[in-house]
């Protein structure tokens, strides 16, 4: 994220851009907590020939500190970093939400903050960290921001490659009632192309998603997709099954034929298809 503005803004100087389109990148991005931003307002104060703009920005500078690095944040990053472990550190998370949204303009920041320059310095050490930042974030929006929901959803699963993102906006999608179509595309346009980071989290993709199509089988989810969604369960199991004896995973194979198999004994009554699963 940070250093993507770096490039853009050395790119912007190399190519002899207007000056107002290179002063306008140091403006949005000192408008957002990161690491390292003082760093980015010297290198500011270094390029900028006016000296009243150097002024302005210094007193916007000092705002966006005062507002968005005070000593109830700081407190809680120095919380975050001397937690013992990701465990500790996923319950301090949202108590730092609730700060960081406290307001809408905290909440505008945070969002913005999230897309360009990821989740807070505090995380870097924890690899889990992104993900329940994010499930924080999104937890918030639920409840105060229904209506951005779904896009923040979204936006989160193509920031970081972690599974339990990815269940969380199939979920979200299921809620709002998304076409199907949308549903399955979350599995083969991004999963599949896209990849994940672990084999664990291609498993609890796969068994989240034919969990999702077992419960469009049967009941008042099934109306009108019964059909595409028994078609799309048989054709994920099937790459599922081809997937993890690639890696030569059997667990997860077997975690995913049993599921299936259970729909196609118990909610399609074929246990032809079922005991098939098991053979292969």
């Amino acid at each position: 994220g940070c250093r993507v503005w770096d490039q853009y803004r050395t790119f912007l100087k190399d190519t002899q851009a207007e000056p107002d389109l290179v002063r306008q990148t140091y403006l949005q991005q000192l408008a957002i907590p990161a690491e390292n931003l003082e760093e980015v307002y010297q290198e500011y104060c270094q390029w900028e020939p006016s000296a009243d703009l150097q002024t302005q920005m210094a007193q916007r500078f000092a705002n966006t500190q005062q507002d968005l690095m005070g000593p109830e944040r700081e407190e809680q990053e120095a919380k975050l970093k001397a937690a013992a472990d990701a465990q500790a550190r996923r319950l301090l998370w949202p108590e730092y939400i609730a700060l960081e949204t406290s307001d809408a303009l905290r909440l505008s920041l945070s969002l913005r903050a999230l897309e360009d320059c990821g989740v807070p310095s505090a995380s870097a050490d924890d690899a889990e960290s992104p993900a329940q930042f994010c499930l924080a974030l999104l937890a918030l929006l639920r409840k105060q921001h229904p209506e951005i929901l779904r896009g923040w959803s979204k936006t989160c699963v193509k920031l970081y490659r972690s599974a339990v993102l990815w269940v969380h906006h199939l979920h979200v999608l299921e809620e709002e009632k998304a076409p199907f179509a949308e549903c399955k595309a979350l599995l083969c346009d991004d999963v599949m192309v896209h990849g994940m980071p672990t084999l664990s989290d291609y498993a609890d993709v796969f068994l989240a998603y034919l969990a999702f199509c077992q419960r469009c089988t049967a009941g008042p989810k099934s109306e009108g997709v019964r059909g595409d969604a028994v078609e799309a369960g048989r054709t994920a199991v099937q790459n599922a099954i081809n997937f993890f004896s690639y890696h030569q995973d059997v667990d997860s194979i077997f975690q995913v034929v049993k599921l299936w198999a259970d729909v196609e004994r118990h909610t399609l009554k074929d246990s032809g298809k079922a005991l098939a699963l098991y053979r292969q």
